[in-house]
């Protein structure tokens, strides 16, 4: 009889069923059944009757209550990561702050500090940045895929290159019409204090050397230019003389003819040498061509 009666009353209507606080035939109290799962609350922004973007894995308003459990999936809320830094100033960085972080990295892995993979996933989020070595947004799948890894290697490695000291990485939320579509990590590069102080030293070296340079240079900061006229003498010599006179002889009024002037050449040049007559001469035959022929 239990269980026809139990039957019987499964099939009743909803208006004829037991009160709550009826007992059945042994004296149990049947329970309450059971209460609908509450809706999600709509997102900030968005009607009630728009979804939530495909790629979103929290379901709910980034400002709902976070002591409750979370309605997604796994019932865990998403971390939210404040910001950390603001970026570089524009040009407050020296333009060669990529190539010493570079050579360090490659100064480490020759002294056993760093690894060689660590060393290439470094690389890869250096170029990325520029001559002043800005922060820099590149996903470690990228960097796996432009290396050959897996992605859990280059995490792995990301990870060692943190705690020795060369990057330091910030977590931030990416949100979408109030919804959490994903995560984007910026990278900062930095030094070791080993190395910062390596570098330092290097500098400083390098400044004492570029000033003992200039200092030993007599009078001048700068080196003089070669002049093309350094190998001759200042002083013309008595061949120079003997051309420049022939010429001057040329260009006189009082000479009428070529005779006359040759006759002036030789009386000068008499009892010298003869290379002295003869450069006299041919400069005063070139000249002469020259002046009087276009007079």
């Amino acid at each position: 009889m239990h269980s026809l009666l139990r039957r019987a009353c499964s099939r009743l209507p909803a208006s004829t069923a037991m009160p709550p606080n009826s007992t059945t035939r042994h004296g149990h109290v049947p329970p309450p059944p059971p209460a609908p799962p509450p809706a999600p609350a709509s997102p900030v922004g968005q009607s009630a009757g728009t979804s939530a973007p495909r790629n979103a894995y929290q379901a709910t308003a980034a400002t709902s209550d976070r002591s409750t459990r979370c309605p997604n999936r796994n019932g865990v809320w998403p971390p939210i990561y404040k910001r950390q830094w603001t970026a570089h100033p524009h040009r407050s960085q020296s333009n060669t702050a990529q190539g010493e972080w570079q050579r360090c990295v490659y100064d480490a892995v020759a002294a056993g500090e760093l690894h060689r993979t660590t060393a290439s996933v470094l690389m890869v989020f250096s170029r990325q940045s520029g001559n002043r070595h800005d922060d820099v947004w590149i996903a470690q799948a990228t960097v796996a895929e432009r290396l050959g890894l897996a992605a859990s290697t280059v995490c792995h490695h990301v990870a060692a290159a943190k705690r020795a000291g060369w990057v330091t990485v910030q977590h931030r939320n990416r949100i979408d019409n109030g919804m959490v579509v994903g995560m984007s990590n910026m990278t900062r590069f930095e030094l070791p204090e080993p190395w910062r102080t390596k570098l330092d030293v290097q500098r400083l070296a390098n400044a004492a050397r570029r000033t003992r340079d200039r200092r030993r240079q007599p009078g001048r900061h700068t080196p003089r230019r070669p002049q093309p006229n350094d190998a001759r003498p200042s002083t013309p010599t008595r061949l120079e003389h003997a051309e420049n006179f022939g010429a001057a002889i040329a260009r006189l009024a009082s000479v009428v003819d070529f005779e006359d002037g040759r006759r002036q050449v030789v009386e000068e040049f008499a009892g010298q040498p003869a290379e002295f007559y003869e450069s006299a001469f041919n400069s005063f035959a070139e000249m002469w061509m020259t002046v009087r022929k276009n007079e």
